[in-house]
């Protein structure tokens, strides 16, 4: 028995033992000292007994030691294992920091994108409305440019008209050299405009943004040719009036006996003679189309006078 213990307490140096096991371990010594001294068979016994249980106790404590010693292991390892989550803490928080960083960063370049976003639709917005304005424009263009085309149609129209009139105007030449002078001489001019008029309507089909200026020539052309188709309207229907010879046979024979009495005068006193009698002539018809270029020249020794008008049978 005392060599078990021995051996037991030889095995359990090693590991750490309690102060109480080693005063267990002194006791049992002090009672195997006795032993061998020599005690009665129930001492010895009761002795043997109480050695079974202090070696008991004594595995008992070694399990608890070798527990403990993995414990502290368990410990280390996670203290170990602490140390290694606080360095990846410390290495997470610098990260989140670097992050913060890079996150202000994004939020500001989203917001200098957001800026620009905003300017690039208020200029989107100004296109539009300028594109709007354009189609407006565009629109009143093409309306103008219409309202141009249908001019051209009624002045070609009208022109067609005034060529008619040229024609009775040279039936008409043949009576009146002078007021065939003026027809041609209108003719030349209506063939300007006509030309005129051809180059504007090319022209327009060019540029229709020139639509309006153009108009407004088509305007003027268009009075011309009104004015110059009354003018043969009204030379036609003087060159055959039937008081036009007789006009012509008084106003010589006036001239003959007063050389002094100037064309006006002349045509107003015709004009008075033949008032209230049938096809009475206009004051200028008889002016500028009767009596232009027949009076005769005037010599010094006549002055004005009174004078009449000179009617022979």
């Amino acid at each position: 028995m005392s060599a078990v213990i021995r051996g037991f307490h030889a095995g359990a140096v090693t590991c750490s033992v309690s102060p109480e096991v080693e005063r267990l371990l002194g006791a049992c010594d002090a009672l195997l000292a006795l032993l061998n001294s020599g005690l009665a068979n129930g001492q010895r016994e009761t002795v043997e007994a109480a050695i079974v249980d202090l070696n008991k106790m004594v595995e008992r404590d070694k399990e608890k030691s070798i527990a403990w010693e993995r414990d502290i292991e368990r410990r280390d390892q996670w203290l170990a294992h602490s140390n290694q989550l606080e360095k990846a803490s410390k290495k997470r928080k610098q990260k989140l920091h670097q992050l913060e960083a890079e996150y202000a960063e994004a939020v500001a370049i989203a917001d200098e994108r957001e800026r620009e976003r905003k300017e690039s639709e208020a200029k989107f917005a100004e296109m539009n409305r300028g594109h709007q304005q354009a189609l407006i424009a565009k629109a009143r263009s093409e309306a103008a440019y219409s309202q141009a085309v249908s001019d051209i149609e009624r002045v070609r129209r009208e022109k067609g008209d005034v060529e008619e009139k040229l024609v009775e105007a040279e039936c008409c030449k043949a009576e009146a050299i002078e007021a065939h002078l003026r027809v041609e001489a209108a003719l030349k001019e209506s063939l300007s405009y006509r030309v005129e008029l051809e180059r504007r309507q090319e022209a327009a089909y060019k540029a229709r943004w020139q639509a309006e200026e153009r108009q407004k020539d088509l305007e003027v052309a268009l009075r011309a040719a009104e004015k110059l188709r009354n003018q043969f309207s009204e030379a036609g229907k003087q060159f055959a009036n039937p008081n036009r010879n007789e006009a012509f046979r008084i106003a010589e024979a006036t001239w003959r006996r007063f050389p002094f009495v100037t064309t006006s005068q002349m045509a107003e006193r015709l004009h008075t003679h033949f008032a209230g009698k049938p096809h009475q002539p206009k004051f200028e018809t008889i002016r500028t189309l009767w009596l232009k270029g027949r009076r005769p020249a005037v010599p010094r020794k006549y002055k004005n006078a009174v004078w009449e008008l000179v009617i022979e049978d």
